[in-house]
C-alpha cells in the first residue's frame, strides 16, 4: 500500500465532512515533520480524483460530498454554458456577468 492509499485510508475512516488542510492534520494526528509530505499527497488525490478540492481550500471525499456529475464544462462553449446557467435558474448577474462566466466560475 502506497503512502497516499494509507492517507486516503485514514481520511476515509475519519473524515465526515470537507476540512481544511489543517483540520486534517489535527483530525489525522500528523506529526509535525511529515506534514510538508502530506499536503503534496492531498495535491496527488485531487488530481487523481480520489479527493476533491473545493472552495475555501476545503478538502473531502466524493462519496461523503452528495455530488453528481452534470456534464464537464470545460468542453462547452459560452452560449451552451448560459444555457445551462438557466436551466439551474442562476441569476443573471451570474450569467450575464462580465468577463464571462465560462467553465472557470463553478457552476
Amino acid at each position: 500500500m502506497s503512502d497516499s492509499d494509507d492517507l486516503l485510508a485514514r481520511i476515509r475512516r475519519r473524515v465526515v465532512r470537507p476540512a481544511t488542510v489543517r483540520e486534517l492534520q489535527q483530525t489525522l494526528r500528523l506529526p509535525r515533520e511529515q506534514r510538508r509530505s502530506f499536503e503534496r499527497r492531498l495535491k496527488k488525490l485531487v488530481a487523481s480524483g480520489t479527493l476533491v478540492r473545493i472552495r475555501g481550500n476545503r478538502y473531502g471525499l466524493p462519496e461523503k460530498m452528495n455530488l453528481k456529475l452534470v456534464e464537464p464544462l470545460k468542453y462547452l462553449f459560452k452560449d451552451e454554458v448560459r444555457i445551462l446557467g438557466k436551466e439551474l435558474n442562476l441569476g443573471d448577474n451570474i450569467i450575464n456577468r462580465h468577463p464571462f462566466p465560462g467553465p472557470g466560475l463553478a457552476i
